[in-house]
């Protein structure tokens, strides 16, 4: 099969995927955005010292890691294409995989991501500075990662019901989730680009002098 045929053939059973999953996807945005936004509001009326309290750490941890310190000299060196890939592969790969999808096989999915929304609201609060300007990169880099919890609930859902899967054991049914999850990621990984491209244009706007 052709590299053309296979990715049509991919994008049609995506199709079909947010079709039979469309509640999930609604129900899944509902959660993140509302504890996003409940954060936000709550810590900025009544916790701005948690907020300032983890933006210490936040600097702190942009000092030390390695991966978040060569982004941020990305950015600062306006280099904007490494910027956006560095970006999108760690959204992508610890923000969105590692951390709502996977966590999916330990039905962790929600907990997992919704904690993040949370931290999201506690790092920008309702009243902070510039809070319009960063909202457009939060809500859709959040939307990539309410995409994400989906094939993480299938996930939870092939360890508990392999025959929803037309399996018969848990492992040939998450398999099958797993190969749905390659599928979901064209999705996902095409809204986290775009949510990268927005943070990019952003910073890059902040630091320019």
């Amino acid at each position: 099969m052709s590299p053309s045929a296979s990715l049509r053939l991919a994008l049609a059973y995506l199709s079909y995927m947010v079709k039979r999953d469309w509640k999930k996807i609604i129900i899944c945005n509902i959660l993140y955005f509302g504890v996003f936004a409940a954060s936000s509001v709550l810590v900025g009326l009544y916790a701005m010292g948690l907020h300032e309290e983890l933006m210490r750490t936040i600097i702190e941890e942009l000092r030390r890691d390695p991966i978040l310190s060569t982004a941020v000299r990305t950015y600062f060196a306006k280099k904007t294409i490494e910027a956006f890939l560095i970006t999108l592969a760690v959204n992508t790969l610890l923000g969105a995989l590692a951390t709502v999808t996977l966590p999916g096989l330990i039905f962790m999915t929600i907990p997992s991501a919704l904690c993040r929304a949370a931290l999201w609201g506690v790092m920008l609060p309702v009243t902070a500075r510039k809070y319009y300007l960063a909202l457009p990169t939060l809500v859709l880099e959040g939307e990539g990662y309410a995409l994400a919890m989906v094939p993480g609930l299938n996930l939870s859902i092939a360890v508990l019901k392999p025959d929803r899967y037309g399996a018969g054991s848990r492992w040939s049914a998450v398999k099958n989730a797993l190969r749905e999850t390659l599928i979901y990621y064209i999705l996902v990984v095409a809204v986290l680009a775009v949510a990268a491209l927005v943070e990019v244009a952003t910073v890059l706007s902040l630091v320019s002098p």
